[in-house]
């Protein structure tokens, strides 16, 4: 027997959820390019649509009067949120379809919330599904389509491999974003940029892989400076979302290339592993191209840590690429990790004292996060050291779990004092001296976080030192 499927209307709203608190991306919040890719598809399709990104303009309840179909993406952190926000949609009697990478990975808990998911990249399943609700038409079951009620796939969406078939997203569709200075981290705000998808990499504590594959997949050259191009120079720089945008070096450097030749304004930041100090060529082409500053994933300075990672980096290469990007006046945020297996009290503040001691102009230290999709989540659930399972822990910012080496509690406070190393009252003291004026905001910003996440999370560390002691609390 066909089933009938309420016909929607025209108008719909998509939502990019907040993290709660504080976190380390209060400062710049970029919106994610997922739920913008998708809105100018449904535009295209002549639909009304409304984007909301949450760090950059709250949901209020007006917003949804007159909606019909609600997209809302979520990563781990955000799913607290999104399955509120979910509910209170489908109390409203409008249809919620869910996606993006918490409920790629944990599909049996966020159909509870939604009328349809969408597993993994939604190009190919989410306009199609819009449309066929909008026509009154049967929803057929395809490769990365959950609906309520119906058995459950683990099955993603086959892979995009036209890259150049995306459209260039239009920023007009994002609520609050076209009279909003939201990234002060640059010189002027920042545009998202993805001109690649996937990793050829494995790192055990990312969940990228298991989301756009370990192929490297990217837009044509040409399709990349034609969605640049579109921008405005005297407003934007560029800021590369791709998860490694050197990951093809020949194609990168063809890129960079065609931004010289077109001698293009625009100065960019980027996503790349320390393996690019490597190849002088690329390192001259991004100094030349206007690369302001890289933000890279050094993660530990402990041999045996980036072993355990399978990171594929060693101290060496860390410490002499800090050396060769810096020699180009190339800026460096440094992304570290604490709380593996190899980590200790001494090998974390060896990596804390080096980072300060480098070049390295700004660093983020983050605690290990057991997140769906990862080699980790699954072991530690395994082994039973998971004792946390509250969602908006898994920022990076919480300790979630048992480490080997070291008690919960002093692995949080190790991760609070690493910041307050770096992020010195004396280093902001010399950033300003030195006429360093964005960075020297960062370390403001830096050490006020610090105060203000001990200032919320004052129930969060009591729970931590009872756990700590051996007593039990409810996660």
């Amino acid at each position: 027997m066909k089933k009938l499927y309420k016909k929607i209307r025209k108008k719909i709203i998509l939502i990019e959820p907040k993290a709660p608190g504080v976190h380390v991306f209060s400062y710049y919040p970029l919106p994610r390019l997922g739920n913008i890719i998708l809105g100018t598809m449904l535009k295209e399709r002549g639909f009304d649509v409304t984007v909301i990104a949450e760090e950059i303009q709250p949901v209020r309840e007006e917003i949804f009067d007159g909606v019909d179909v609600a997209g809302i993406s979520t990563i781990t952190s955000t799913a607290n949120r999104a399955y509120s926000l979910a509910d209170r949609l489908r109390e409203r009697g409008i249809t919620v379809i869910m996606g993006g990478p918490h409920v790629t990975y944990m599909p049996e808990e966020a159909i509870l919330h939604a009328d349809y998911l969408v597993l993994g990249e939604g190009e190919q399943v989410f306009p199609d599904l819009v449309t066929s609700l909008s026509e009154g038409e049967e929803v057929k079951p395809v490769t990365g389509l959950v609906i309520r009620g119906e058995e459950i796939s683990h099955s993603p969406s086959p892979l995009l491999e036209d890259m150049d078939s995306i459209p260039i997203p239009d920023f007009s569709i994002v609520s609050g974003m076209e009279n909003k200075t939201w990234n002060a981290f640059f010189r002027k705000d920042a545009l998202p940029v993805q001109a690649s998808r996937g990793c050829p990499f494995d790192c055990n504590f990312c969940s990228v892989t298991g989301m756009f594959g370990r192929k490297c997949r990217h837009k044509s050259v040409g399709r990349v400076m034609e969605e640049i191009e579109s921008y405005d120079t005297k407003r934007y720089n560029l800021f590369f979302y791709d998860d490694n945008i050197a990951a093809n070096k020949a194609w990168i450097k063809e890129l960079l290339r065609e931004f010289i030749s077109r001698k293009t304004k625009f100065h960019w930041y980027g996503q790349v592993r320390i393996d690019v100090a490597k190849d002088e060529e690329l390192l001259e082409l991004m100094a030349e191209s206007h690369c302001d500053h890289l933000f890279i994933g050094l993660e530990s300075v402990n041999p045996e840590t980036l072993k355990e990672m399978n990171k594929n980096q060693t101290y060496e290469d860390i410490r002499d690429g800090i050396a060769a990007i810096r020699k180009r006046k190339i800026g460096i945020h440094g992304m570290f990790v604490f709380g593996f297996d190899t980590d200790t009290v001494e090998t974390i503040k060896n990596t804390i004292s080096f980072a300060k001691k480098s070049a390295i102009n700004t660093v983020q230290f983050m605690i290990l996060t057991p997140l769906p999709g990862t080699k980790i989540f699954n072991e530690f659930i395994k082994d039973g050291r998971t004792f946390f399972y509250n969602w908006s822990l898994y920022d990076g910012h919480h300790v979630t779990f048992w480490p080997k080496y070291l008690d919960p509690l002093s692995l949080q406070k190790l991760q609070l004092y690493g910041h307050k190393e770096f992020y010195s009252a004396i280093g902001l003291i010399k950033k300003f001296l030195t006429a360093h004026f964005s960075e020297a905001a960062i370390y403001s910003y830096a050490r006020n976080f610090n105060r203000l996440w001990n200032s919320g999370n004052k129930s969060f560390m009591n729970s931590l030192n009872l756990i700590t002691r051996g007593l039990k609390v409810n996660s």
